[in-house]
């Protein structure tokens, strides 16, 4: 079971000129959402603020909210994100024992290799073949994977480009406080 599940972390600011980073941690000590955030930091401020709030930085400065309209407009806001989860999970379900199988006949591949003239030739051309067929179907639903990742980085990018207006708001109505 996973201790953390990351829906987001990205590598570049949102907006030039108005950096945007956040936390934000839900009903559960177990998910963290963040953006433009170091992951010690985000469990940091988790460990020390608990659950239900979104810290985060406009212009420079930090804000903290707890407020449940703020909190449920950006949850839903990411509910598109979370309908492909489950495509997601399906997916790494798949690929996951493809990528054991090829690590499996690598190594008995490379363990016959080892033994040069003893080599059982007819086993290594069955493990070549095997290798190759595994590798196919491997390439395949990396392909699908490529695709789905970059559906939920748009996806990603739109919810947060549409999370500054409410945290902004959020602030003008008092309900997030300069940390």
């Amino acid at each position: 079971m996973r201790k953390l599940a990351l829906l987001a972390v990205l590598a570049f600011p949102l907006f030039a000129g108005n950096p945007f980073s956040y936390v934000w941690v839900r009903n559960n000590r177990q998910t963290i959402s963040m953006h433009h955030m170091n992951m010690d930091r985000a469990i940091e401020l988790r460990d020390r603020l608990g659950t239900n709030f979104i810290w985060f930085r406009l212009g420079g400065t930090e804000y903290l909210t707890r407020d449940a309209v703020t909190l449920g407009a950006i949850d839903r806001l990411w509910e598109p994100y979370r309908a492909s989860d489950p495509e997601y999970d399906q997916l790494m379900a798949r690929l996951r024992p493809l990528e054991k199988k090829e690590t499996a006949l690598d190594r008995e591949h490379d363990a016959l290799e080892d033994q040069e003239e003893h080599a059982d030739r007819t086993r290594l051309h069955d493990l070549e073949r095997q290798l190759k067929d595994v590798q196919r179907q491997l390439r395949a639903l990396e392909d699908e994977e490529r695709r789905l990742d970059n559906e939920r980085d748009a996806i990603e990018r739109d919810v947060e480009r549409r999370m500054v207006p409410l945290l902004e708001d959020a602030v003008r109505r008092g309900v997030a406080k300069k940390m």
